[in-house]
């Protein structure tokens, strides 16, 4: 049901704006990464300030991109920073990155106390709050759970 429009690519005519409307590999990092919630986790972790493994940026990097930003949030409680939306909290802070394009949705959270998460999907709302309803959904998800593997998970996965 998407809506069509002429392809960026000569002779394809009219597409579905999903299938052509735009050419995503020449986006950069505004849309155009590929890649696996694993993967993005992988490097969600590799550039938290965590000293559980090592950041591919220094200490210094990793505050100045979580510095203080414009304020975006209606009660002023969050700013966009160097590429991340930061609320403070608790002595640390969570920070996020999303981003949508037609027929996409993805979420990367690193929050205050320790956990990161990343979610994608084929699905997005125009109208409508899927970006709030997934990351209410995923809080409440990690509320709910009463243990944890102990171990790294991340060499399971290819």
């Amino acid at each position: 049901n998407a809506p069509t429009v002429s392809s960026v690519f000569p002779g394809e005519g009219t597409v579905p704006v999903n299938y052509g409307g735009f050419y995503v590999e020449a986006m950069d990092s505004h849309g155009g990464w590929v890649s696996s919630t694993v993967d993005l986790l992988r490097f969600l972790a590799g550039v938290d300030g965590r000293t559980s493994r090592p950041d591919i940026l220094s200490a210094a990097l990793v505050t100045e991109m979580t510095s203080n930003g414009a304020t975006v949030c209606a009660n002023g409680a969050c700013y966009y920073a160097g590429g991340w939306l930061v609320r403070p909290t608790q002595g640390d802070a969570n920070w996020w990155h999303g981003g949508s394009l037609p027929g996409t949705t993805s979420l990367l959270v690193r929050s205050y106390h320790n956990f990161s998460w990343v979610a994608l999907s084929n699905a997005r709302s125009v109208n409508g709050n899927f970006d709030g309803e997934l990351d209410a959904a995923l809080w409440s998800a990690l509320a709910n759970v009463s243990s944890f593997p102990t171990h790294d998970l991340f060499s399971t996965f290819r």
